[in-house]
């Protein structure tokens, strides 16, 4: 689902998707990143931004 959500983002003209999750929910992070995701602020919890351009 997440594959579609980025597709349908880019070819819409998005700049970058982010999204928060909590830092102890590893599977997701572990998703995200795979997916291209970066850490851009690990507070509370992690927020993540993949840029599509």
């Amino acid at each position: 689902m997440m594959k579609l959500i980025i597709d349908f983002c880019r070819k819409s003209g998005f700049d970058a998707i982010t999204l928060v999750t909590e830092r102890t929910n590893a599977r997701a992070i572990h998703v995200y990143k795979k997916l291209g995701f970066e850490i851009v602020a690990p507070y509370y919890e992690y927020d993540m931004r993949l840029p599509l351009k």
